[in-house]
């Protein structure tokens, strides 16, 4: 008996080729993790700039800036004209039925940079300060709360 093979079919077709997607499907794994990492950074780093935005733009933190940019040992540590630097931090919050500000400011000037550290009470625009203190880079720290040193006056001539 001989053996009898199948015929072949003429053209035996190929698959269909795979699509792009099928091919880099580990580059698109890949890209979409960070993207979404990329996403999430944004997102955190929007959020921690509004927060900043929220304690510089704080009543008590405009009156606190207020009364440094006017305050002249402010003035001869950094110089003039003062501005608002970009850190902020600290809290916001309500203790005792009273809002409370605990805030550190970064100030700038032509001359340096500095802290203007605030602890203050109150609501709406009226702030009272408990600390209201600066303290410029590589410098000493003073407080804005006290009332300047009166110059000494010169001694009473003896009219004898």
């Amino acid at each position: 008996m001989p053996e009898h093979t199948p015929p072949q079919p003429a053209f035996v077709p190929s698959p269909p080729p795979r699509s792009w997607a099928a091919r880099h499907w580990v580059l698109i794994v890949i890209l979409g993790v960070l993207g979404v990492l990329f996403l999430a950074a944004l997102g955190g780093t929007w959020f921690v700039f509004k927060i900043f935005a929220a304690m510089r733009n704080h009543p008590a933190a405009q009156q606190a800036v207020a009364l440094a940019q006017t305050d002249p040992k402010v003035i001869a540590a950094i110089g003039q004209p003062i501005t608002l630097g970009p850190i902020a931090g600290g809290s916001i919050g309500m203790r005792n039925g009273a809002q409370v500000a605990d805030l550190q400011l970064s100030l700038r000037g032509p001359q340096g940079e500095g802290t203007l550290r605030i602890r203050a009470r109150g609501a709406g625009s009226t702030w009272t300060f408990d600390r209201l203190e600066f303290s410029p880079d590589g410098g000493r720290m003073f407080d804005l709360t006290a009332p300047p040193l009166a110059p000494a006056l010169p001694p009473k001539p003896d009219p004898g």
